[in-house]
């Protein structure tokens, strides 16, 4: 089933995320189950941790409004980017992956971009319409130069991409 591509706005990912290697039940949905850790919140939508994200991604949304030369941000892709920012970090929680601040960026026509680096070897982009499905772009080496890019089509991959950007 493609969880993402056919979900309205583009975006289905809250509740997909599954922290578990069986391949039988990698894309079930799960219920949070969060422990006494600290680090571990309820509510990822008001969690400290999206706090500078939800700030720039504000800050980018206000001038693309008030600068004529800087294309508008869609809302859409500005809810898109929240549900996402929100489902990831729950998945991050949920299988004990560290959480980091990514880069945001504004693209042509509307669009944002989230941007990750891991120790100058490896970075995940996640590109996101608001309208269609999103798009990842996983590149590595010493040099950035090896790269892998393609549709985000479930939750289930968006972690195997977290995964991959923290451990390899």
């Amino acid at each position: 089933m493609n969880l993402i591509e056919n979900a309205p706005r583009g975006l289905a990912l809250a509740g997909f995320l599954v922290s578990s290697s069986a391949s039988n039940d990698i894309d079930r949905p799960i219920t949070p189950q969060y422990t006494s850790d600290a680090a571990a919140t309820p509510d990822p939508a008001s969690d400290p941790r999206l706090s500078s994200t939800r700030d720039a991604i504000a800050a980018l949304a206000l001038r693309s409004r008030t600068m004529p030369d800087v294309a508008a941000i869609r809302p859409a892709a500005v809810d898109a980017t929240h549900q996402l920012l929100d489902t990831l970090l729950e998945g991050a929680i949920q299988s004990r992956l560290p959480w980091e601040t990514p880069h945001v960026a504004t693209e042509g026509g509307g669009d944002l971009t989230l941007r990750w680096s891991a120790g100058g070897a490896r970075s995940l982009s996640l590109h996101l319409t608001g309208t269609g499905p999103i798009e990842f772009l996983q590149a590595w080496g010493s040099d950035l130069r090896e790269m892998a890019d393609g549709p985000l089509r479930t939750g289930a991959q968006l972690l195997q991409l977290w995964r991959w950007l923290h451990e390899g």
